[in-house]
């Protein structure tokens, strides 16, 4: 294995350090008592959630895994269960980023593991109570190495895609991209094996979702929630892990010059990166990069000669981004986040 490719490699200081990390962003959170926030109530006794039968109005968007949330949470933890499970997210990220750049000095992994676990991206969803993101970012930069040669080892595919799926649909909406990537390089038929392992992975949540959807009265468009980049440098603060439809929640605040030389430098960065890659990591690795920055693009509020693609697929993918269709197709009130 080369000094450049992603592989395991020795590194005592990576779970000391990703525990620090996720101890010095969550703080009190960590302690006694409710944690309320925009998508998460963390109290008590976590309900489970009403999709995870199948029986709507809610869909799956939160199974199977806040099943497990919820029998943590009863088993004694109470709302440590849904802190306690932020807190690992965040190490493991900072573990896996770390981990992903290969052997190339410990400098470079510590500095890869912090600009991942503490991006806005990630702090944003974390401060927003959106677990069922979290963790499938945090799963990701583990997860990468397989999905992107999904045919290689099927039955590793099944595993980490079932890992990511454990959080619904976003987590098998980033299983499927990456997958489609790999299938596309390999373009064998254990690549096909791959993909099948992949969606076999993904029923517990695919299937309730399918029932709620169909027999459901209706749901709203994701256009609700697009991607909020405006000003000059909206579009590179994307780069950045900016862009959160609601702005006093997006961490780092609006668009700014700063925040746009910041992403450009981290696109600068990892196309230098990229350089000591071998070619078929670089190839798939980019490509993937590239659609995730496509689809916050296209999901953007205002862009102009994309309007038609952007509503057929903000629609499209709305069934997969939130439940109940608003009085009047309005924006729903949404209060200010709250935590003790």
């Amino acid at each position: 294995m080369s000094r450049s490719t992603p592989g395991r490699g020795g590194l005592p200081w990576r779970w000391p350090v990703g525990a620090a990390v996720a101890l010095a962003v969550l703080g009190p959170a960590l302690g006694p008592g409710a944690v309320l926030t925009l998508d998460a109530a963390f109290v008590g006794r976590i309900p489970v959630p009403a999709g995870m039968w199948g029986l709507g109005p809610e869909l799956p968007r939160r199974v199977p895994l806040g099943l497990v949330l919820s029998w943590a949470s009863a088993a004694g933890l109470g709302a440590r269960a849904g802190t306690l499970l932020l807190g690992a997210a965040l190490a493991v990220a900072f573990v896996g980023a770390a981990r992903l750049v290969g052997d190339i000095g410990w400098p470079t992994r510590l500095a890869s593991g912090l600009v991942y676990a503490l991006s806005p991206l990630l702090l944003t969803r974390m401060g927003a109570g959106q677990w069922t993101a979290v963790v499938p970012f945090a799963l990701l930069p583990w997860a990468l190495p397989t999905l992107l040669r999904p045919g290689q080892r099927p039955s590793r595919t099944f595993l980490w895609a079932a890992a990511l799926g454990a959080t619904g649909s976003v987590g098998g909406t980033l299983v499927a991209l990456v997958v489609v990537v790999g299938v596309v390089a390999e373009r064998t038929r254990a690549a096909l094996e791959g993909v099948a392992s992949a969606a076999l992975a993904q029923l517990p949540w695919v299937v309730p979702a399918l029932i709620v959807g169909v027999g459901s009265a209706g749901h709203t468009g994701a256009s609700l929630f697009a991607t909020r980049a405006g000003g000059p440098f909206g579009a590179a603060s994307l780069l950045a892990g900016h862009g959160f439809w609601r702005a006093p929640t997006q961490v780092g605040g609006d668009g700014t010059v700063g925040t746009a030389l910041v992403g450009v430098g981290l696109l600068a960065l990892a196309l230098l990166g990229a350089r000591a890659l071998p070619a078929a990591w670089r190839w798939r690795a980019g490509v993937a990069a590239g659609l995730g920055v496509g689809l916050a693009i296209v999901k953007l509020k205002r862009l102009s000669g994309l309007r038609v693609t952007r509503k057929t697929v903000t629609e499209g993918l709305g069934i997969l981004r939130h439940d109940a269709q608003p009085p009047d197709g309005q924006r729903p009130e949404i209060a200010a986040p709250e935590t003790r």
